[in-house]
């Protein structure tokens, strides 16, 4: 006899549905297009104004946006499958069109953007952006076919005096965390190699060349690529390289077989580049930049 309870669920579907959803959001995350750039970074151009600053902002983006569209739309027809079977035994009306989403909002689901901003020994770091939550869909009548948006943002600053200080928000919470580290100095890094011909970076005047590929026994070691500007690779006060462009290592990008149990999903769905969005060269940057936001101030302070 059919269960009608309702808070009827089919164990055979919720352990398919479950595994599915688990494995995507795993693969998600493990190989993690961004929230648009600012009105004064859409012209995306090397600047250049009084100071000694550089700032360079990235933004993340498919390489195969329509696998990756195509991915969670597979997902969600799953989800639609297995919720049209939970209401026809629990005798409910359910229409898939009511969560379906549209290219545009699907590609809103994964999204980065990352500013980085050198100055004499100073550097701060600012990533944000979206992230999708596949764990939460629910083929029930209260649950969601709708993967869920995770906002998240975290901030990065070395003062130049050996201390680093970062704070990582909470936004569904409001709140946060804070990391404090004193005597973090470390040695600046080498000149990063560079091989081949320039590199225009789109949307700039920059130019970068691309870094060699690590050989060990005759095999490329799986290092993500980085295009490093032209003609100082390497910000001299930090140590720390100056990158315009940098992917993801070449054997995900090559990874076409689809996961297990899908057909449209592989890991091509989730390969993603950094692409530069703005690049200033010998800029002013504001103290501040370099100081964790006054809104983190009431973060815990962890160790």
């Amino acid at each position: 006899m059919t269960n009608t309870s309702p808070n009827f669920r089919s164990p055979l579907i919720k352990g398919h549905w479950c595994t599915r959803a688990a494995a995507f959001t795993a693969a998600l995350f493990l190989f993690a297009c961004s929230p648009k750039a600012d009105t004064a970074l859409a012209n995306m151009q090397t600047t250049s104004s009084a100071g000694d600053g550089i700032v360079i902002v990235r933004e993340k983006r498919h390489d195969y946006p329509e696998k990756f569209v195509a991915a969670v739309k597979e997902l969600q027809s799953r989800c639609f499958e297995a919720k049209a079977v939970v209401a026809q035994a629990q005798g409910w009306a359910y229409d898939p069109s009511s969560e379906t989403m549209t290219d545009a909002e699907i590609a809103q689901l994964d999204t980065e953007r990352i500013a980085e901003y050198f100055e004499g020994k100073r550097y701060a770091k600012l990533v944000s952006g979206v992230r999708m939550d596949a764990s939460k869909l629910e083929p029930t009548r209260d649950g969601s076919c709708k993967p869920l948006p995770v906002l998240f943002k975290s901030v990065e600053v070395h003062d130049g005096k050996c201390n680093v200080s970062r704070a990582f928000y909470d936004q569904a919470s409001s709140t946060g965390r804070r990391e404090l580290l004193k005597d973090a100095c470390t040695s600046p890094g080498k000149t990063p190699a560079q091989d081949g011909d320039p590199v225009s970076v789109p949307g700039t005047t920059a130019q970068c060349k691309w870094t060699p590929k690590l050989m060990v026994g005759g095999v490329a070691l799986p290092i993500a690529p980085e295009c490093t500007l032209l003609p100082l690779p390497l910000h001299t006060g930090t140590g720390r390289p100056l990158v315009a462009i940098r992917k993801m290592p070449e054997h995900l990008r090559t990874a076409a077989t689809p996961l297990p149990g899908m057909q449209a999903m592989n890991m091509q769905s989730f390969v993603t580049t950094e692409h530069a969005v703005q690049i200033s060269v010998g800029t002013s940057i504001p103290a501040n930049t370099f100081e964790l936001p006054a809104d983190t101030a009431s973060f815990p302070l962890t160790h």
